[in-house]
C-alpha cells in the first residue's frame, strides 16, 4: 500500500490520555533503536512539547478530555512552524466517518487501535472520503473493506448483553423507540412498567437485591422527567443504574419539536447531573460504543451511583460499526496489608467489639464473609437502616438496625460501653445526625 521512507531515526510524540497505551508505546520504542520516544498525557501539554521539542510524527488520541485529537491536529496543522509535522490519528472505535475527519483536518493516516509504530517510517497516503475503506493499521498489508455495519441502537444492545444485563425497565415511546425494537432481537428480558418513575424505582430495587448494573429505557421530555424520582433515588443509595433516555434527532434542536431534551430544549443533561455519577449525550453514532462503555464502568465501579446517557434517535438510527477490540474498565480499593492486621489485632483483643455493617457490604460474597467473620470473631453484629439485611436478624450475633428506626438491642449494647467499633460500607452520616 506505501513505501516505508528510510531515515536514520523518528522523534515520535504520542498523546493519549490512557495510561496503558503510553506503556505499550513505551516497550515498542526500546526495542526500536530507531525511535526517540515523547509522550504527553493531555492534550494541552501535547502542544506545549510540539513547539520546544519539535518531533517528526504525533500519534494523536481521538480522545482526550478537554480537546479531542481533531482539534490538536488543526491546531498543529494550521501553525507555519508546525504544519510540516506529520500526525498519526488513532482510536480503537476507527471507522469511515472518524477516519474522513480526521484527514480532513490534516492526519497523514487514521488507524485503529494499537498504532503500529512503523507508520512513522511510512509515506502518507491519499484521503479515502471517496473510497469508504479504511486504511490498514500495518504497513503494507493490504487494504480492508469495512465490516458488517448495524444499527446503533442494536450494537448498544449487544454491548449490554456482552456486560451481563439481563433486564431492561422502561415505557416505550418514539425517541426511544429503536431500543425497544433491538430488544425484542436479543434475549435481554423486556419489563414494561405503566410509568417511567415506576420503572426506575423496579429497576432500583433489582439492583439493590443483586448489585447488578440495571437499565432503564424511556422517551425523552415528560418520559426522562417521570423518571428523575427514581434517578434521585438511585443516586441517594449508590446503585449501579444506566438510564437510557431517547432523544429528538441532533438536526431538530432548537426548532421547537416536540420533546426536545437537548441543550436547546429542556437540557435534560445538565438536570440530571446533580443525581448522577455521568450524565451526557451520546454525540454522534461514532461515539456510542466508548459512551456506553464509559457509562457501564461509571454506574459499576468504586462507590456505585446511577448515570444517564441520552440517545438522539438518529444516533441510535445510524448504521455503525462494532468495535474491533472491546475493553473495560474498573476501579477498586485495596487495604494495605498493615492496615488489615491493625484492625485484626483490635477485634482480637477487645472485649466489646461491634461491627456496623452498612449497604457497602451488599452484593456478591460480601454478606457471606460479614457472617464468617463476625462467627469467627465471636463479634456482635448491627446494620445501618440502608444495610438492613446484610446480616441475618436471626443470627444469634444480630443486634439489629443502629439508627432511625433502630432495635432495642441495638441500643443497649452500645449503652453498655463499645471499646472497638468497626464500621464497614457506610458513611455514618444517619448515625451521626443521631447521635448529635
Amino acid at each position: 500500500m506505501q513505501d516505508i521512507v528510510e531515515k536514520s531515526t523518528r522523534r515520535i510524540l504520542i498523546v493519549d490520555d490512557d495510561e496503558l497505551q503510553l506503556r505499550a508505546a513505551t516497550r515498542l520504542a526500546k526495542r526500536d533503536p530507531r525511535i526517540e520516544l515523547l509522550l504527553a498525557s493531555n492534550p494541552i501539554d501535547a502542544l506545549l512539547m510540539v513547539g520546544v521539542s519539535r518531533p517528526d510524527v504525533i500519534v494523536l488520541d481521538v480522545y482526550m478530555p478537554g480537546m479531542d485529537g481533531f482539534e490538536v491536529c488543526r491546531r498543529i496543522k494550521a501553525n507555519p512552524d508546525t504544519c510540516e509535522i506529520q500526525i498519526i490519528i488513532a482510536s480503537a472505535t476507527m471507522d469511515a466517518e472518524l477516519a474522513e475527519t480526521a484527514h480532513a483536518a490534516g492526519a497523514a493516516h487514521a488507524v485503529a487501535k494499537p498504532v503500529d509504530l512503523e507508520l512513522a517510517f511510512a509515506e502518507p497516503i491519499a484521503t479515502r472520503e471517496q473510497t469508504g475503506e479504511l486504511e490498514p493499521t500495518t504497513p503494507g498489508s493490504a487494504v480492508r473493506s469495512l465490516p458488517e455495519t448495524m444499527r446503533g441502537a442494536d450494537l448498544l444492545v449487544d454491548m449490554l448483553e456482552d456486560a451481563g444485563v439481563e433486564i431492561v425497565f422502561g415505557l416505550p415511546g418514539g425517541a426511544i423507540s429503536p431500543i425497544h425494537d433491538a430488544l425484542l432481537d436479543s434475549p435481554i428480558r423486556t419489563i414494561t412498567t405503566r410509568h417511567e418513575s415506576g420503572a426506575m424505582f423496579a429497576a432500583a430495587g433489582y439492583a439493590h437485591a443483586t448489585r447488578k448494573l440495571a437499565v432503564v429505557a424511556v422517551t425523552s421530555g415528560p418520559g426522562m422527567l417521570n423518571a428523575m424520582t427514581g434517578l434521585a433515588s438511585a443516586w441517594c443509595d449508590g446503585l449501579p443504574v444506566l438510564l437510557l433516555v431517547g432523544e429528538v434527532p441532533r438536526q431538530d434542536n432548537g426548532k421547537g419539536v416536540l420533546q426536545d431534551g437537548s441543550a436547546h430544549g429542556l437540557n435534560l443533561v445538565e438536570m440530571a447531573r446533580h443525581v448522577t455519577k455521568l450524565s451526557a449525550e451520546v454525540p454522534r453514532a461514532s461515539a456510542l460504543p466508548h459512551m456506553v462503555r464509559r457509562a457501564i464502568a461509571t454506574a459499576t465501579s468504586g462507590k456505585m451511583g446511577p448515570v444517564m446517557l441520552t440517545l438522539p434517535i438518529d444516533v441510535t438510527m445510524t448504521m455503525v460499526m462494532a468495535p474491533r477490540i472491546s475493553g473495560a474498565v474498573t476501579i477498586a480499593e485495596t487495604m494495605e496489608p498493615e492496615e488489615l492486621d491493625e484492625i485484626v489485632d483490635l477485634l482480637c483483643t477487645a472485649s466489646r467489639p461491634l461491627i456496623l455493617a452498612g449497604s457497602g457490604v451488599r452484593g456478591g460474597q460480601a454478606p457471606e464473609r460479614l457472617r464468617r467473620v463476625a462467627e469467627l470473631l465471636r463479634c456482635p453484629v448491627a446494620t445501618t437502616p440502608k444495610g438492613k439485611g446484610v446480616f441475618p436478624e436471626s443470627h444469634p450475633l444480630s443486634l439489629g438496625v443502629l439508627g432511625m428506626g433502630g432495635h432495642r438491642s441495638t441500643a443497649e449494647y452500645l449503652e453498655s460501653g463499645v471499646d472497638v467499633v468497626l464500621a464497614i460500607g457506610s458513611s455514618l452520616g444517619a448515625i451521626f445526625r443521631r447521635a448529635r
